[in-house]
């Protein structure tokens, strides 16, 4: 990536941060359930999309997703 695109990309991103997790599929279930049942308490409504996205976004390596959603396909 040359400086300039880095640059373009600090700015657009300021403000943001960024968390990548790896989970055992235990854990991934826990989180989900954790998840769902914060956003159903609606006690941090400025945190319901980021709890939507962490529904949405949570897969397994073996292709069972979350809310209907599948694991990305190789090469897809």
């Amino acid at each position: 990536m040359q400086d300039d695109q880095k640059a373009d990309l600090s700015e657009a991103t300021a403000g943001y941060h960024y968390c990548d997790l790896i989970l055992t599929s235990e854990e991934a279930v826990e989180l989900k359930a954790l998840v769902q049942q914060l956003l159903s308490a609606g006690r941090h409504p400025a945190l319901a999309g980021v709890f939507k996205s962490i529904l949405e976004d949570t897969w397994s390596a073996d292709g069972e997703g979350s809310a209907g959603l599948d694991s990305p396909k190789a090469g897809s």
